[in-house]
């Protein structure tokens, strides 16, 4: 595992999910209560940056202001002895709208593409109520995750 992580506060490392330029997310689960999260981990020579661990910070902070469906939810944040900077998030389980269109071509069945785009949009309408803009939207940073409550059976 990168950087030697088997525990963050906790919490046990079971898996990386992804990284991307500010860290890298792993699967965990709490060593207590075992409740499966993921958890996002700042690269150390990121988090040296002020402004870049207070964008971090106000990440954890402002998705808990947004009540959508559409919204990861975030139960804590810390730092480790080490300086280490992490936010516990909702484990999703389903693919990143990335991995959909290099599996599946990339060019949805019009009326995937509208279902997913509406969605989208009522997510995003949601954040902007709150006067929060997602600063990194791309495919990647889309979950699509299994619901059968939703119209299509995903959200």
């Amino acid at each position: 595992m990168q950087g030697g992580l088997a525990e963050i506060g906790p919490y046990k490392v079971l898996r990386v999910l992804g990284e991307g330029g500010m860290g890298v997310v792993y699967e965990a689960v709490h060593t207590s209560i075992e409740r499966r999260v993921a958890i996002k981990v700042m690269h150390p020579t990121v988090a040296r940056s002020p402004e870049a661990a207070q964008r971090f910070w106000n990440e954890a902070r402002v998705v808990n202001r947004i009540d959508h469906p559409g919204i990861v939810q975030v139960s804590d944040y810390g730092s480790q002895a080490d300086g280490t900077l992490y936010i516990v998030m909702e484990l999703l389980k389903g693919e990143p709208l990335s991995k959909r269109l290099a599996r599946v071509g990339p060019r949805l069945p019009p009326a995937v593409a509208v279902h997913l785009s509406r969605q989208l949009a009522s997510t995003l309408s949601a954040a902007h109520a709150r006067a929060i803009i997602h600063r990194d939207l791309k495919p990647e940073n889309v979950m699509l995750v299994l619901d059968p409550e939703a119209q299509g059976g995903e959200r």
